[in-house]
């Protein structure tokens, strides 16, 4: 029998029966005539009741108090439960599930999770980080992979071998979540349609809605042809406008720069629901989109998936890979090397030669030979390889996560500290041509 999985990304849930998708669930909820709608309902009467509308509530999974859903809602894992429930109907009832979900969740979330679904008829099987999901089926090498969420992008750097996959760190980008870029094609949409018939979207909230509603297949006849013609029916009358996929380029640039700075410069694995933003792969040569079917094969033929027996059900952030039948091929995913060494620290469009004698990073983004005040660690290039030293308190990371003591570098990590937008990328530069 096949299981039941459910994939808890708050852009769309979805529901799979082994590998065959059958339902998708956007993470809004919205007060209605004293009723609370989940999923597409809640979706499409989001923006004509704003004040009586959550799309947080996957995000946050707590039991902070919530006081604009009526009675029956007192907190997010309120509505994360009603959502469940109705997934559970949707998919005809099944009693026991796996679930895949971001890396992003904390233990206390997790406990709440598996109480919310206990309560919606759901027994939990296993609980598998999307990560380890999709890197269960790609070829052995180091990938970063990069999911994005209503309200964050979260990055995994995952290490494949011939056996397993492996999340080894992860990273938080709150700044970079998928509404973040749908806005900027938002204001895109609109922008188009004042110039092209001095029609405001936005002026009411039923044309509002209608933008988000066909905001999708807007994004989907975009990518395919340049350009596309839209239209919104407002009071008998038809507002036309074009949108050009140069413009949406240019405004997901900043975005796109940022996101493929903090993925760093190896190889790149993409989710399927950031993938299909207009543009957003366009010349990101070391990126790839995976299907969106890649975590649910990852799930469905991983060998011996079942938790301890006499154990309680954690996140699992390793998972066997799949057979050589059901891993994705090479034209689909190339991956790097297990080993690349850094031989150079790019900062910025700089790329500064590793030695012995340590380059020194800043707090304000730059390298520097010797110690200062804003020192937030050092790197030097030894006998082992590149390897990074934090200064005491500095609040460097590597790949997300604290530097502790002295670590080892490879090409594609990334260095970033706490409370600062610095970043400095190990990579490997052949014939010492630093560019």
């Amino acid at each position: 029998m096949r299981p039941t999985l459910i994939d808890l990304n708050d852009v769309e849930l979805r529901v799979s029966h082994g590998e065959d998708e059958i339902l998708r669930s956007p993470g809004y909820a919205t007060l209605v005539d004293h009723k609370v709608e989940v999923g597409e309902r809640g979706f499409g009467e989001a923006w004509r009741h704003p004040r009586q509308s959550h799309n947080r509530y996957w995000q946050m999974l707590d039991t902070s108090p919530l006081r604009h859903l009526g009675k029956r809602v007192r907190h997010a894992g309120d509505l994360a439960w009603l959502h469940l429930e109705e997934l559970r109907r949707q998919a005809g009832g099944p009693e026991r599930a796996m679930f895949i979900l971001p890396g992003a969740y904390q233990r206390a979330q997790l406990s709440l999770l598996l109480g919310i679904a206990q309560a919606a008829g759901l027994q939990i099987d296993a609980l598998v980080e999307s990560a380890a999901a999709a890197g269960a089926v790609l070829a052995p090498g180091h990938y970063m992979h990069v999911e994005a969420c209503l309200h964050q992008t979260v990055l995994t750097r995952l290490e494949v071998g011939e056996d397993d996959a492996v999340c080894v760190a992860r990273e938080v980008l709150p700044e970079l979540g998928y509404l973040q870029f749908e806005k900027r094609i938002l204001g895109c949409v609109v922008d188009s349609f004042l110039t092209g018939c001095r029609f405001d979207a936005l002026h009411e909230g039923s044309t509002e809605q209608l933008l988000h509603s066909q905001l999708g297949q807007w994004m989907s006849l975009l990518a395919q042809q340049g350009k596309v013609t839209l239209t919104i029916d407002h009071r008998g009358t038809r507002h036309e406008a074009v949108l050009q996929l140069d413009d949406v380029r240019a405004a997901l640039a900043p975005l796109r720069r940022a996101l493929i700075a903090r993925a760093g410069t190896g190889a790149v694995v993409v989710d399927y629901r950031l993938a299909r933003l207009p543009g957003l792969l366009d010349d990101w040569s070391n990126a790839l989109a995976l299907p969106a079917g890649a975590v649910f094969t990852g799930i469905a033929h991983s060998p011996g998936l079942v938790e301890p027996a006499g154990g309680g059900v954690s996140l699992r952030s390793q998972l066997a890979c799949v057979p050589p039948q059901f891993r994705l091929a090479a034209s689909h995913v190339t991956p790097v090397a297990l080993a690349s060494p850094a031989s150079h620290l790019l900062v910025g469009d700089t790329a500064w030669e590793l030695t012995a004698s340590a380059w020194y990073l800043t707090r304000r983004g730059t390298v520097q030979r010797g110690k200062g005040v804003e020192t937030l660690g050092a790197v030097i290039r030894g006998p082992r390889g590149a390897e990074v030293t934090a200064s005491e308190g500095s609040g460097l990371l590597l790949n997300g996560e604290p530097v502790r003591g002295t670590q080892a570098l490879r090409a594609g990590d990334h260095l970033t500290a706490v409370g600062s937008a610095c970043l400095f990328v190990p990579i490997s530069v052949h014939d010492d041509d630093a560019a």
